[in-house]
């Protein structure tokens, strides 16, 4: 195969619509995550319903989001076999983690209103859960895209 045939079998212009989305939104969530590093250490990173601190929570941030999603963009970009099944451990991972999470929703609030004691807990809680929620309709819409989109990878 010419090296011009090659260069179109991948990269953005033969991505899928709904896999193009999926990309977007790891990018701006990635940049996201870059500027919340400090906000994390001081309120807490949200893993497998135990709330991690500090170093800790900056680690597992950097890790699940946003290396993890730089590698899920290569392996898209590039039209890596394995890319599909990565993106359904990754998204299936963020899923339990964001349902685990409940677990830990007052001591997160708790937390929160203690440092800015303006908000009320009970809004608070409200958005909080509102917010995992919509986090998991989202990844469970991934999880079916990426699944149903499995052959564009082969």
């Amino acid at each position: 195969m010419a090296q011009e045939e090659v260069w179109q079998l991948k990269g953005w212009k033969p991505l899928p619509l709904s896999l193009k989305i999926i990309v977007i939104l790891l990018i701006l969530g990635s940049i996201a995550s870059v500027f919340s590093i400090d906000t994390i250490s001081k309120t807490g990173y949200s893993l497998l319903g135990f709330l991690t601190y500090g170093l800790t929570a900056v680690i597992f941030l950097i890790l699940l989001n946003i290396l993890c999603p730089i590698i899920l963009l290569i392996a898209f970009w590039n039209k890596y076999y394995w890319a599909w099944k990565f993106g359904i451990v990754y998204f299936g991972f963020i899923l339990l983690n964001g349902l685990l999470s409940l677990i830990g929703v007052s001591k997160k609030i708790e937390l929160f209103t203690s440092q800015i004691p303006i908000i009320f807990p009970s809004r608070i809680r409200i958005i909080y859960i509102s917010a995992i929620f919509l986090g998991t309709l989202i990844n469970t819409i991934f999880l079916i895209i990426i699944y149903k989109k499995r052959s564009y990878f082969e």
